[in-house]
């Protein structure tokens, strides 16, 4: 039934269970992963950014997440070739829950695996976490694991 299966990693224990259920379905289903982390593109505030242009050394932000990213993606990709999965990965810049949301519509996945949260939980009452916000955008079939 889930033949592509796109699950969206960040690095915390809840996306790694979430990895795990993926490639558990994955293999059941003799199908292929899509395995994705996403760099939010606002994760420096501007006036951070303003106020770290005076000191004299540069840390370019997106650099250093998109190297974190590729860590992240290197090891899933990893762990689920481990499990003999044809897998793919994919590392992406943006608002989490509208690119996972849009990716899984564009390439027509049957099913999004994401954790219950990856963040504390005032930071989920203030933000919203992404997998409430991808289970209001997306079309697909969604698997939050806990």
């Amino acid at each position: 039934m889930f033949k592509k299966i796109l699950v969206a990693i960040d690095g915390s224990n809840q996306g790694n269970k979430a990895l795990d259920s993926a490639i558990a379905i994955a293999q059941g289903a003799e199908g292929e992963l899509h395995i994705m982390h996403v760099i939010k593109n606002d994760m420096v505030p501007s006036y951070v950014l303003a106020e770290l242009s005076t000191i004299s050394f540069q840390v370019d932000f997106i650099e250093v997440a998109r190297k974190h990213g590729d860590t992240i993606l290197e090891l899933a990709a990893e762990k689920a070739k481990q499990a003999k999965l044809t897998t793919y990965t994919h590392l992406l810049e943006g608002d989490p829950a509208r690119m996972i949301s849009s990716f899984a519509e564009e390439h027509d996945m049957d099913l999004i695996v994401l954790g219950s949260r990856g963040l504390t939980q005032m930071k989920e009452w203030m933000l919203g976490s992404v997998s409430h916000r991808v289970s209001q955008y997306a079309e697909k079939p969604i698997l939050i694991v806990k």
